[in-house]
């Protein structure tokens, strides 16, 4: 399920190709981007070079959420800025390869009709591009100033610079941790508010944060339960012919840069190459079991407890195969080194008060 973080890689080296070129360089590409089918002029060429600054232009394109018009736009930034991370065909044709903020269309760029000081936002890019220690306080201040630019489009945007360092506030994130008012809201309100995001899910990235807020917000709207039930897996299943696959020692099989859990059989004891289905065979995993929503443990031995996910899809339920996953979603990927009985693990891994491990999703959902 890597290919849903893909854009975080295309947005990062554009965002670092242009943070090296400079103004002239974004200008003159700005400019030969195929922003449109019928080649009219968008926004952000519509008030001259001076106005054609970093904000405006990743916010523009994150505007292009229909696969015609993305493929179209992307394609061409591909191709102007000589990308080495490109979409392919079949992630141009997925909507789970592109969630991240869609842009308004008619509150595109940081500056239209109004007197422009790109020096204030091509500032503020190159520290966000550097991360959140490099931000210059006022700049951000100063920025939350510019007429129609509040904290959902200022902090969306800086998430398009650099999903590593960055979070969108806005009505999906607020979900977890309320904001300050708007006439409260600053650079120091906000790195707080981040704090406190990333304790409830700890060591994810902001990227993770934001999909799982997308599909939160989703699941919530079709009445799908969270958290209903839980499931288990440890990861050395494999034993001494595999090992711990949650290290990151094969990006091909480990559980958590792929956002997968899987195991080495069907039953304990029984490999996929010696098991067959049509015969019956016994099955101990409840591989088809887990359903989106659901909440996936994941230890290593008696004692460790490596992550916590919410399932997203579970390529069980349609084949019981060697190359099947359950896909998640981490929550919570600290470690921790003295696990109590599974009863437990989300009280101390999460840090949740003592209760039922489905509350280790519902507490926070």
């Amino acid at each position: 399920m890597r290919e849903i973080y893909h854009w975080t890689e295309w947005f990062s080296e554009l965002a670092n190709k242009i943070a090296e070129g400079g103004e002239e360089f974004l200008i003159d590409r700005a400019k030969r981007i195929d922003w449109k089918a019928d080649g009219k002029e968008p926004p952000l060429l519509r008030y001259g070079d001076k106005k054609i600054d970093p904000f405006s232009f990743f916010y523009s394109l994150a505007q292009h959420r229909s696969s015609v018009n993305r493929k179209l736009v992307y394609r061409s930034v591909e191709n102007i800025f000589n990308m080495k991370h490109q979409y392919s065909e079949e992630q141009y044709d997925s909507d789970d390869a592109f969630v991240f903020p869609t842009a308004n269309p008619q509150n595109l760029l940081y500056y239209s009709n109004v007197q422009a000081d790109p020096k204030l936002l091509w500032n503020l890019f190159r520290s966000a591009v550097r991360g959140l220690d490099s931000v210059d306080p006022k700049h951000f201040d100063d920025a939350l100033e510019l007429r129609g630019v509040r904290e959902a489009k200022l902090t969306q945007t800086l998430f398009l610079i650099n999903s590593s360092q960055f979070l969108p506030c806005d009505d999906k994130t607020k979900t977890f941790v309320d904001l300050p008012p708007n006439d409260e809201f600053s650079w120091k309100s906000y790195r707080e508010w981040l704090q406190k995001v990333h304790d409830i899910f700890p060591s994810c990235g902001p990227y993770e944060i934001n999909f799982f807020a997308y599909l939160y917000s989703l699941w919530k709207q079709k009445n799908l339960p969270i958290g209903n039930k839980y499931f288990q897996v440890s990861t050395n299943a494999w034993g001494e012919n595999g090992g711990d696959f949650w290290q990151d020692n094969d990006p091909e099989l480990d559980f958590e840069p792929n956002n997968w859990v899987f195991t080495g059989g069907p039953c304990k004891g029984v490999e996929w190459e010696d098991y067959n289905e049509s015969k019956g065979d016994a099955r101990q995993y409840p591989l088809s079991a887990p359903r989106p929503g659901d909440v996936i443990l994941v230890k290593t031995g008696q004692l460790q407890g490596r992550g916590i996910g919410i399932v997203y899809k579970n390529d069980y339920q349609d084949r019981l195969a060697e190359d099947s996953r359950i896909h998640v979603m981490w929550i919570n990927k600290a470690v921790c080194d003295d696990l109590k009985p599974t009863r437990h693990y989300g009280e101390t891994v999460v840090r949740l008060p003592k209760q039922d491990i489905p509350a280790v999703a519902g507490i926070l959902l």
